[in-house]
């Protein structure tokens, strides 16, 4: 009765978990490229049970192989493209296409973001709003020019224009790809840092499937509706297993009544 109660007590704080991570998706729906968790189930050890009896063999004994229940394994993120927005920020950013943003925290560390909500600081760096630097090739600075004076190009050079219509290169935006999810390390507000052996720069001059795209934004790519389907998964199986602690609990308190 016991071996019950924990395999399902192991399926109840599973699915729990999995809610959990449902739920950070739901409520970050709306958050500028933010990247959908997803959570994968793994069965626990097996426990071996002897099984007595005549069978049609010489074995009087035989084992049978029984599971002691399932956890939730390592979180990860699904890197699939969110939609791309028109934005009013002509500082707006996209990538359309594979690949993240680079910034520099105060620290001088690398960190990876899809959201690309920038704006011009007044020491003349490209800066996300919590005021880390983007990280660009070649930089000049920008100071003095407003948002409506820089264009950035589909390869990702930032371009002054002149009074006059001149343009003036102040550098090229390096982006980066990122070789596997599992090289990600979640830094929160839809920032990421990664192993240095995890990333590559991404030459945009020889990409064909990766562009940038000035005054657009990528949202989220968390489908609401797969969300609400696989939390009403989730609850149904959190309440099945609910009602099998409810069951071993109700066999157990008969057993012991017989008993006295």
């Amino acid at each position: 009765m016991y071996r019950a109660l924990h395999t399902s007590r192991t399926g109840m704080k599973a699915y729990q978990d999995r809610l959990d991570v449902i739920s950070n998706n739901i409520s970050n729906s709306q958050t500028d490229g933010y990247k959908r968790l997803d959570v994968d189930f793994v069965e626990l050890i097996k426990d071996s049970m002897e099984c007595s009896g005549t069978g049609s063999t010489d074995d009087s004994a035989k084992t049978a192989a029984l599971g002691t229940g399932v956890r939730t394994g390592v979180s990860y993120r699904i890197l699939d493209q969110g939609i791309l927005v028109q934005d009013e920020n002509p500082m707006a950013m996209a990538i359309e296409g594979e690949g993240f943003f680079g910034l520099q925290n105060e620290s001088g560390e690398l960190l990876l973001t899809s959201n690309g909500q920038f704006e011009i600081s007044i020491d003349g760096n490209l800066v996300n709003g919590d005021g880390y630097i983007v990280e660009i090739d070649n930089q000049e600075s920008l100071e003095g020019l407003n948002p409506g004076q820089l264009q950035i190009s589909n390869s990702g050079e930032l371009l002054a224009i002149g009074m006059d219509g001149s343009r003036e290169s102040k550098g090229c935006l390096k982006l980066y790809r990122v070789l596997s999810e599992e090289y990600l390390i979640d830094a929160g507000e839809s920032l990421f840092k990664a192993e240095e052996d995890g990333v590559e720069e991404i030459d945009l001059g020889d990409s064909v499937d990766t562009f940038v795209k000035q005054g657009f934004v990528e949202k989220s790519n968390v489908d609401i509706g797969q969300e609400m389907v696989d939390m009403m998964i989730s609850q149904r199986a959190y309440q099945m297993n609910a009602r099998a602690v409810q069951s071993a609990d109700d066999m157990w308190s008969l057993i012991n009544n017989i008993k006295r």
